[in-house]
Parts: C-alpha cells; sequence; structure tokens
C-alpha cells in the first residue's frame, strides 16, 4: 500500500478546515433574515449546456471571470485575467508560453474558444500553449469556464474543461485605444466600433505587444546546468467583426481574424525562434423563433510556424515548418418543448490537416524544402470528425432540474464514440443548492503522437483514444453578502498519453490507468459596501495508478486569497492577492512556495479615461528549477474611450 507523506496529510487538513468552514457558513446564512438583496444582477453562462443559463441553475462547476474583474486584475493577457480561477492552472512551459491545466488535466485536454469556436491551435502538448497572449483583451466582454467532462457537447479537446473567452458585440459607435507597459512586456491597441448603420454593425481591434527578454540566468535541474534566456518576442493581433441584421430576430455575423507571433529564446549554445502566423475567418447565421434559438456556423482556421535554430558556437543550423488547418461546419438549435423540457440538438463535422517537416516523408503529399544549405522532409496528415449530440434540460420540479446529454463522435482513424452526461441542481431554498454530475469523455491521438518523426522523438500509431470518467458533488449558497461552495470531483483517466523515455528513440506510449482526485473550496463575504474578502482552496491528487507515482506540473494544494477594493462613485478599485502553491511536484521534487501580488485601478469621467498599476510576484520569488525565473513583474496601462 503506497504512504501518504507528511505534505499529503498537511495538505489534507488544510482542505478539510475549509470544507468544514463552508458547511458551517451555510446554515448559519439560512439562520439570517430572508430579506433579498435589491438590485441582483442576473449571473448567466452560455457554455455549459451550449444555451443561456443561470449560473446557480447549471450542474457543472462553472465561473464567469466579467468585465469588470478583468480591470480590477490590471490584465494585460487572457492568462493575467484568470489568475485567479479556481482550479485553472498555468505553469510555465520550458521553452516558451504556458501550459494550462484544470483539476489536473493539461493543455491539450482543455479546449479553448472565442464566442463558441476553437481557436486555432498547434498540434500535441502546444496545443494552445500561446494562444492567451495573443487576443486583445480590450475586446473581451467576459470569460467563461467550465472545470470537469465536457466531451457530451464539445467532443474531443474538452476531457479536462472549457474556456470561452466571450468577447463584445458592436452596439453603439465609440472607440478606444489602450497603452501597457511593464517590466515582462509593454504595447498598445485599439478598439473602433461602428455602430449599426442601416443594418450594419462593425467592429475593429488590434493589439500589438512586445515581451522583454531578461538577463541571461543558470537552470540546474535534472542533471543538467546551461544558461538559459527569459523568451521574448513580438505579438500582433488584429481582428475584424461585423454582424448584419436581417430583422429583429435574424441576423448574420462575419469575422476575420490574423495573429503573428514571433519569440526567441536560448538554450545551452543555440537560438531557437518560433514564429506563428494565423488566420482565421467565418460567418454564423442565427436566430430565434417562438421557442427555438438556432445557429448555424462555418469557418476557416489555419496555423502557420517556423521554427529555425542556431548553434552559435558552431553554426550549425536547422528549421521545422508547420502548417495547421482546420475546417468546421456545425450547427445547433434548442426547442422549448414545454414548461418541463428545453432540448438542444446539432451536430459538426471538422477536418484538421497537418503540414509538417516534424511528419518526415512518410505521410501524404512528401516533398522536400531546402534553407541555407539544409534539406528536410516534409509530409501532411489529416483527421475527420463527424459529430451529432443531444441536450435535455428537464425540469422534475421546481427543486429539481436534471440535464442528461449525449454525443456521438466518429473519428476517422479510430472509428465512433459515445460520450454521455447526466447532472442535476436540486435547490434547498432559493439560495442553497446542491449539484451532482457524472459524465465520460475521450481525446483521440493527436496526428504528431501518431506519425512524428523528429530528432529522437518517433510517433506511435498503435496508440489508443484517451478516454476518461469524471464525477463531482457540490453544495453551495449565498445570502447578503456571503457565499460559499465545496465540491468534491474525481476523474478516472484510461490511456492517457506520455511520452516513453527510457532509451533513445523515444516515443509515446499509453498511461492505462491515472486518477485526479481533489477538494474545491470557496468562500467569500462582502465586509462592507466596498471591501469584499474571498478564499479558495483547491487540493489535488493527481497519480499515475500504475505506478503509484505522481503526475508532474501540479501542487497538491492551492490556496488563493484575496481582498477585494471597489469605490464605483470615486472610480477607485484594487485587488491584493496572495496564493500559496504547497507541493508542486516537478522532477521528482516537491516545492512549496507563496506568491503576492496587488493591482489598483483608477477611472475618471465615467469610465472615459482609467489608469491601473499592478505587480505580480512582490516578494520575487525565483525556482529555476520549475522554471519560474522571471520573478517580480509589474505592469501599468492606460485606457481612453474616445
Amino acid at each position: 500500500m503506497r504512504k501518504k507523506s507528511k505534505q499529503f496529510s498537511t495538505g489534507k487538513i488544510t482542505a478539510l478546515t475549509l470544507a468544514a468552514f463552508n458547511f458551517l457558513l451555510l446554515p448559519a446564512l439560512a439562520a439570517e433574515a430572508e430579506e433579498e438583496d435589491a438590485g441582483v444582477t442576473r449571473e448567466v453562462i452560455v457554455t455549459a449546456s451550449r444555451t443561456e443559463q443561470e449560473i446557480k441553475e447549471t450542474p457543472s462547476s462553472v465561473e464567469v471571470v466579467t468585465r469588470e474583474e478583468i480591470e480590477t486584475m490590471g490584465a494585460q493577457t487572457v492568462r493575467d485575467a484568470l489568475a485567479l480561477a479556481v482550479g485553472v492552472d498555468f505553469p510555465t512551459s520550458g521553452t516558451t508560453g504556458n501550459h494550462t491545466y484544470i483539476r489536473g488535466l493539461s493543455s491539450a485536454y482543455v479546449l479553448i474558444m472565442v464566442d463558441g469556436r476553437r481557436v486555432p491551435g498547434e498540434d500535441g502538448s502546444l496545443a494552445n500553449q500561446y494562444w492567451f497572449d495573443r487576443i486583445n483583451l480590450d475586446n473581451v466582454e467576459r470569460i467563461e469556464i467550465v472545470r470537469g467532462p465536457g466531451s457530451s457537447l464539445y467532443g474531443s479537446d474538452a476531457m479536462g474543461g472549457v474556456i470561452n473567452i466571450i468577447t463584445r458585440r458592436p452596439e453603439k459607435a465609440g472607440a478606444s485605444i489602450h497603452f501597457d507597459g511593464g517590466s515582462r512586456l509593454y504595447g498598445g491597441g485599439l478598439r473602433v466600433d461602428s455602430g449599426t448603420a442601416g443594418r450594419w454593425a462593425w467592429t475593429f481591434d488590434a493589439n500589438f505587444q512586445r515581451t522583454r527578454t531578461r538577463k541571461q540566468d543558470t537552470f540546474i535541474g535534472g542533471g543538467l546546468t546551461y544558461p538559459i534566456r527569459v523568451p521574448g518576442g513580438d505579438t500582433k493581433f488584429y481582428n475584424l467583426k461585423g454582424t448584419y441584421n436581417i430583422n429583429d430576430k435574424q441576423k448574420i455575423d462575419i469575422f476575420y481574424e490574423k495573429s503573428n507571433q514571433q519569440w526567441n529564446y536560448f538554450q545551452n549554445t543555440t537560438e531557437y525562434i518560433n514564429d506563428s502566423k494565423g488566420d482565421s475567418f467565418g460567418l454564423t447565421y442565427r436566430g430565434k423563433g417562438e421557442k427555438s434559438d438556432y445557429e448555424l456556423r462555418a469557418y476557416y482556421n489555419r496555423m502557420d510556424r517556423w521554427a529555425p535554430s542556431l548553434n552559435l558556437s558552431t553554426s550549425a543550423f536547422s528549421f521545422d515548418v508547420m502548417k495547421y488547418t482546420a475546417y468546421v461546419v456545425e450547427g445547433r438549435d434548442s426547442i422549448q418543448i414545454d414548461d418541463k423540457h428545453r432540448l438542444t440538438f446539432g451536430g459538426e463535422y471538422r477536418a484538421l490537416i497537418n503540414r509538417s517537416t516534424r511528419l518526415g516523408a512518410g505521410g501524404d503529399k512528401p516533398s522536400q524544402i531546402t534553407i541555407n544549405g539544409v534539406t528536410r522532409n516534409i509530409s501532411e496528415r489529416s483527421e475527420k470528425y463527424q459529430s451529432v449530440y443531444l441536450q435535455d434540460e428537464w425540469l422534475l420540479s421546481d427543486k429539481l432540474l436534471v440535464i442528461p446529454s449525449l454525443r456521438y463522435d466518429h473519428n476517422s482513424s479510430f472509428g465512433g464514440n459515445l460520450s454521455p452526461k447526466i447532472g442535476l441542481t436540486y435547490k434547498f431554498s432559493d439560495d442553497y443548492r446542491l449539484k451532482a454530475s457524472y459524465g465520460k469523455g475521450f481525446r483521440a491521438p493527436d496526428i504528431s503522437y501518431l506519425y512524428m518523426d523528429f530528432g529522437g522523438m518517433i510517433g506511435n500509431p498503435d496508440l489508443k483514444p484517451e478516454k476518461t470518467t469524471g464525477y463531482e458533488i457540490s453544495i453551495e449558497g449565498e445570502k447578503k453578502g456571503y457565499s460559499g461552495k465545496l465540491t468534491y470531483f474525481r476523474t478516472d483517466a484510461r490511456d492517457l498519453i506520455s511520452m516513453y523515455t527510457a532509451a533513445p528513440p523515444y516515443t509515446y506510449i499509453n498511461i492505462s490507468k491515472a486518477q485526479m482526485e481533489g477538494i474545491e473550496a470557496e468562500i467569500g463575504k462582502k465586509l462592507n459596501e466596498h471591501f469584499t474578502l474571498k478564499a479558495s482552496h483547491v487540493y489535488l491528487d493527481a497519480l499515475n495508478k500504475v505506478t503509484g507515482a505522481r503526475l508532474t506540473n501540479r501542487a497538491r494544494n492551492n490556496t488563493k486569497l484575496q481582498l477585494i477594493y471597489n469605490d464605483a462613485r470615486r472610480g477607485w478599485g484594487a485587488i491584493f492577492w496572495n496564493e500559496w502553491l504547497h507541493d508542486y511536484w516537478f522532477g521528482g521534487k516537491n516545492y512549496s512556495y507563496p506568491t503576492f501580488n496587488f493591482s489598483v485601478n483608477k477611472k475618471w469621467q465615467d469610465g472615459k479615461y482609467s489608469a491601473y498599476f499592478a505587480v505580480d510576484n512582490i516578494a520575487d520569488k525565483k525556482i529555476l528549477d520549475v522554471w519560474m525565473y522571471q520573478g517580480r513583474v509589474w505592469r501599468l496601462g492606460v485606457n481612453i474611450t474616445l
């Protein structure tokens, strides 16, 4: 039997202490007067069920980061805006960008969307790793997070959860510009709304950022010692979005996005460049009937990546060329059958094409590319998905809502798969609820995992699809400025893909069993008119069930404490937060450390002018072994609405 460490016991005690506080909090609140706070805004989410649904009603574990919270954080990127999201982590990768983890499942299992469509991504472990640094945060209205299996509605890539970035819709004429600076990045952007002119309304936004390189440090870990330099580079992002109003009930949305991101970094004596260029465009027809809400969408994504490297000592040159293309057509309709049932059904066709030098000459359409006297083989592989899904929002009584859903996906390489899910919400009263859900997810292996032929890495065409079974139960409530939520979750995974590194050439294998189990505790209290106190604790036990070893890049305990100040009348806002990572497992060792952070912002003339200043990691904590090399980061910015 595997022995539990002292750290395990300490972390569990912390989690259970917060959990007990939640349970004690809810009955205490129930004893208070039954008066309702006036002017409470109805909080809704669309990602959890593909329909507009109150957060209190949805059985899924969800969180919404609002526009106001984004501004209070003094965020420069989407990743900054998500820093306080419960159960969401962004460990730094060993080269550039950040991984995205939800409940212990990494970037490859987290679906990133903008306005409900998949973003242009890269294949394999790099999936969506750079996207959060590209989008113009000034054009973001809110960010919706769904934790837990989402495959019953979104299919592959949503095993761990979904992050949906909702952008602002063009409504009235206006413009805004912003300028950002700081120790990590600086830049600016603009946003222009045409307002409704005839039947059309248009929005154009652009974002320009430069990430600073930092002085050279020395990395020591895993038996290696070599100099590194904090990655830096340029990011450019453009977006044009329009809405054509056919009538009051029917609309057509069109969009075009373009991104260009170039990073360079040093590892030992070699300089690496990662130059990514993306294009996306498409249109959506949407409408509402007397009892229905429907849409039909088609879009195209492309991401080109040019990755040369140069050894500064030997002048040895190498390069990679990669092109990722996706064609997507999808449709959905939600029909209110009666006062007990709302039925949502839809389908999706998706074609993915990967053309890359990292696939060697073994794929389709093989050819060669020669640059600076170096010749590389290149070929392509493709996969196609066809999917249908069905969901029923079934109101059994005034107190009980049950939502069963089922999706069937057919993959051109791996055949068909069913992903069911059922969730329920039981309301003890208007203020207190019990929620539970059970669901299955799957993910077909990425093309690179199957067919890679790159240096000392070889793909494995015998890989099996990854599958998960997840369930959770939670109790939550709020009353007169108090809030509390306690969730137990568990995900059992089969055939998770991992790199096999016993000896070169390295390849990928399926881990037969893995498990992510944990507790999420959330507490909030509005102290007075201006101050709000929030705390959260996530306990996570992520294990390879075959060997008993912990899964790397995951903290067993993550505690976040935040104090928020808001004075809307005077235009002041501020937040101070502390994040403690306990038992972060990396490279066969545990790391525990806190980071202290704050942000302050000010608005003038009803928000026409605003400014912020923020500092992350005030104590300048650095742990090079876990790629935590940036230390203290400060940022500031101004926004002007014209």
